[in-house]
């Protein structure tokens, strides 16, 4: 009679699930167009820097309930890559822009750019693995 309204009941949040609990940093998961495979720039370690070296790694989507592991397709980059005329590529290193750039072309490729010494160029790599970036 006091006018108040009683609460609403709280809702059950949704079990969520940590895909990579053996990395530090996992950021800008993309899924594959097919659906079958997940991207992500990862990190085993800390940093200390707004801008740092990266893995670019997949796992297969939707992960099994166990050994739900991730494979490294570009290896981390330590310290920052020398200078290059953009051709070379020296690894998947910079901010997060950088990070944000990480795309599917279409099931088998993933474009993404990445800094080096005073440019920054575009790159691709083949996401079964096993390939250079390009």
């Amino acid at each position: 009679a006091g006018g108040e309204e009683a609460a609403a009941p709280a809702a059950k949040a949704a079990p969520a699930r940590c895909l990579t609990p053996s990395l530090y940093f996992a950021h800008m998961p993309r899924l594959s167009p097919d659906g079958r495979t997940l991207a992500f720039a990862a990190r085993e370690g800390e940093f200390r820097s707004h801008s740092a070296g990266f893995e670019l790694r997949t796992m297969a989507w939707p992960p099994p309930e166990a050994g739900h592991g991730s494979a490294t397709l570009v290896p981390i980059v330590r310290g920052f890559p020398a200078a290059t005329d953009g051709s070379s590529f020296a690894g998947l290193f910079g901010f997060h822009d950088e990070l944000a750039s990480l795309a599917w072309l279409d099931e088998a490729t993933l474009v993404f750019h990445s800094v080096a010494g005073a440019t920054k160029s575009t790159f691709t790599v083949a996401a079964t693995g096993g390939g250079e970036a390009t």
